[in-house]
């Protein structure tokens, strides 16, 4: 287990952005998975600045509203639901 501040939510924001920008692909084919709601708000934050500056120096907008980010139990959940 790895505890708070050692860069988890870095390293997955980091792997996200370089899946969408350098390897095209669709953040709708994105799951990212944390175990508390705060981290998820967190990561997802992260990813909305991160990308917003890609944005703002290429004009390429990404839009990451159909990616799921949230709690691992919430995607079992609904995946058990469909």
């Amino acid at each position: 287990m790895v505890g708070p501040g050692l860069g988890k939510t870095r390293v997955l924001s980091s792997t996200t952005v370089n899946a969408i920008i350098f390897q095209n692909t669709p953040p709708d084919r994105i799951y990212l998975t944390t175990f508390t709601v705060k981290a998820a708000k967190q990561l997802k934050d992260e990813l909305q600045t991160i990308l917003g500056r890609v944005t703002n120096i290429t004009g390429t907008p990404f839009y990451i509203s159909r990616m799921y980010v949230g709690m691992v139990h919430t995607l079992c959940k609904n995946i058990i639901g469909d």
